[in-house]
This record gives structure tokens, sequence and C-alpha cells, in this order.
């Protein structure tokens, strides 16, 4: 595994070297190396990409791919020690994503955050983000049936 990781990493490292890359793109091969550090082992390293990666983000004011990489910051601030840093950027994040009406990413978060409450001993907040992704799944499930149903017809 630690093998196709490295190849991944590479990989990523060469095609963000590639002349004429828009920084949009820059930014997405940025975080995904920050993912790939991270499964690696190397939250440290993971942090400095995604900071990168949130850097051209921020310019570009791309709060979609800003949301989701500062997410993955907060996994690599967890695994670090970071815990109320990831919990509270997390729960800020809450807001932004709902705001983009990135549905699926709030869904994320609010799992997230239940599995880190429920570990920080935090029950009552852990109940409350199941609650909320629960009802989000339900509704995320029933959308996609209708879709599919739709196209069906």
């Amino acid at each position: 595994m630690l093998g196709q990781l490295s190849q991944a990493l590479e990989l990523f490292d060469e095609l963000r070297l590639r002349p004429g890359l828009s920084p949009a793109l820059q930014a997405q091969l940025l975080s995904h190396m920050g993912r790939v550090l991270f499964d690696m082992g190397q939250p440290w390293d993971a942090m400095l990409a995604y900071k990168r990666s949130l850097a051209i983000s921020d310019s570009l004011m791309d709060s979609r791919e800003a949301i989701k990489t500062k997410q993955q910051l907060a996994y690599s601030e967890w695994a670090l020690g970071n815990r109320e840093q990831a919990v509270d950027r997390l729960t800020g994040l809450l807001y932004e994503a709902h705001e983009e009406r990135m549905t699926a990413t709030v869904s994320e978060i609010h799992w997230q955050l239940h599995s880190w409450h429920k570990e920080a001993g935090r029950m009552e907040q852990a109940l409350m983000h199941m609650a909320a992704f629960a009802e989000m799944k339900d509704s995320l499930a029933k959308s996609s049936f209708n879709d599919r149903v739709a196209r069906l017809e």
C-alpha cells in the first residue's frame, strides 16, 4: 500500500509542476497530495500541503475547494493532537458548507463531529451530530432514489 501511495504522491507532484497548469488545478493537486501524505502517516507534511492549497483557493475565492481542504486539514489537526482546534474548524465548516449547498460535505462533517465528540466523551454533542447525519443521509438517499425514478420515466 505504501508503494502505491508513494507513486500517487510522485504523480501528483509531477502533474503540479507541469507548465501552464491553472491555479485551481494546482490547489486541487496540493489538497490531494495532502491526503496521500496523511495516509502515509505524515500529518505535518499533509498540513503544509493543505495550507498551500488553501492559500491558492483563497486567492481564487474558490470557497468550495477551500471547504474540502479545510475539512482534510482538520483531520490532520486531530491526528496531531490538536483536537479542539480540529473540532472548532469542522464546526465552523458546517455553516460554510451549508451556505455552498454542499450537502454531502455537511453530512460528512456531522459524521466526523459525532465520532470525535463520542471519542472525547461528549455524548450530548455526539448524539446531536449523529441525529443530523442520519437526517441528512435519509434526505440524500430519498433524493437519489427520486432522481433514479425520474430517469426511468
